[in-house]
């Protein structure tokens, strides 16, 4: 749903806006940290350290990007 979301827009609009992906990355890295506190496997652990990363790189980015 978000990649529609973001597709949509740059469609559209002729711009992409990151803060959408940081969200969306956000959400996963939650998704993900929950499950290896169930699960207690590494890979998730793993992914879910990534995404979060990924997630706040791309948010400060937008703000940097956005309010110039």
């Amino acid at each position: 749903m978000t990649a529609l979301i973001f597709a949509i827009e740059a469609f559209f609009f002729n711009s992409f806006n990151y803060a959408i992906i940081g969200v969306y990355l956000a959400m996963e890295a939650t998704r993900y940290l929950f499950k290896y506190s169930k699960m207690k496997e590494r890979k998730e652990l793993f992914f879910g350290i990534i995404s979060g990363i990924v997630g706040f790189l791309v948010i400060v980015g937008y703000f940097f990007v956005s309010f110039k």
